[in-house]
């Protein structure tokens, strides 16, 4: 296998001038630039860029921890990062938190011991032991969805419009018996509920607190959906979550229950589901999330000593045909 010292060899130049080909091309004529890598071709040698890189402290590397690659909207994000950063001669990392908090500290670590120049991630919520990472941690990571860290730049989705949104659109349609369904790990829970209570005061009426149903994402089940279905009289549900999703799917076809002539829902994310049922949907620009977050990143790079940034995204309704007339549900 050709080594660095070979190529230098043969292309009649230091081995230092082979290091800065690899490491700093613009710093190297033309002409001797185009000789080293030619005789790299030749002797098929492959350098090891991300441990030059290491050494070099620069990586040209972002990571991104995901709760999960179940969630379409995550599986999206993620690619069209990878596709924008491509563009900026920047590779992506991808850990999985599987919205765990430890597993999400783990991907902490490990990242930071990539020297990646930047780390975009979800939070579950605030760990003690996220917090106690200290500046270099900050400084490098950017919260992207959740924004529970105070000392750490985040770019958020607004829930509480969402859920405010998707409540409205429901309210509209004669519906007063709603149920919120999402997972109960979502740092997003109280804004969505503030969300629904505005719509609900806008029209004079109180969203009850038992509509509220949160949902343990490692441990629910369809009959949990069921369990609310069968003993409350409800006409429209909002559904947080791909998982919850798919459970709520079950639960209906369960009760012989038609989406949606016998029950009216809006979902969260362009899912499998929202699109397969055409369901009235709360939606994300996840383009426009990506610019966001990639404009953040180079900002930074640039102003080291810049001040925390928060940057607030608004969501938008997709109108489906899943919110009609109501009729009510009888069991």
């Amino acid at each position: 296998m050709a080594t660095c010292i070979d190529v230098a060899k043969k292309a009649h130049v230091s081995r230092a001038t082979v290091t800065r080909v690899i490491r700093e091309p613009d710093k190297v004529s033309k002409k001797t630039k185009e000789q080293v890598l030619k005789v790299m071709k030749e002797l098929n040698y492959n350098a090891n860029y991300f441990a030059s890189a290491l050494k070099n402290s620069r990586t040209r590397t972002v990571g991104l921890i995901i709760p999960d690659i179940v969630n379409p909207f995550y599986i999206q994000f993620a690619y069209k990062l990878q596709r924008r950063l491509l563009t900026l001669n920047y590779n992506l990392i991808i850990q999985l938190s599987n919205d765990n908090t430890q597993e999400e500290f783990n991907g902490l670590q490990f990242l930071l011991r990539c020297k990646v120049e930047c780390i975009l991630f979800s939070p579950i919520e605030v760990n003690p032991e996220i917090q106690g990472m200290g500046e270099y941690f900050s400084e490098k990571a950017l919260q992207i969805f959740r924004n529970p860290y105070d000392n750490i730049g985040c770019i958020h989705i607004q829930d509480e419009v969402g859920a405010y949104l998707a409540a409205k659109e429901l309210l509209k349609n004669g519906h007063e018996n709603i149920v919120l369904f999402e997972g109960m790990t979502e740092h997003a829970v109280s804004e969505r509920l503030k969300g629904c209570k505005r719509a609900f005061a806008e029209e004079g009426k109180t969203f009850p607190q038992e509509n509220y149903v949160a949902l343990d994402l490692e441990n629910m089940k369809a009959d949990d959906i069921i369990e609310v279905l069968k003993n409350r009289k409800v006409t429209a549900c909002i559904v947080v979550a791909y998982k919850v999703q798919e459970l709520f799917i079950g639960a209906l076809r369960n009760l012989n229950l038609k989406l949606f002539d016998d029950l009216s829902a809006v979902f969260y994310d362009k899912t499998f589901f929202s699109e397969n049922y055409h369901v009235t949907t709360i939606a994300h620009d996840i383009d426009d999330i990506v610019d966001k977050v990639v404009e953040m990143f180079l900002n930074r790079e640039a102003n080291k000593n810049q001040t925390i940034e928060n940057i607030s995204l608004a969501p938008y309704l997709l109108p489906g045909k899943s919110v009609k007339n109501i009729r009510q549900v009888i069991f």
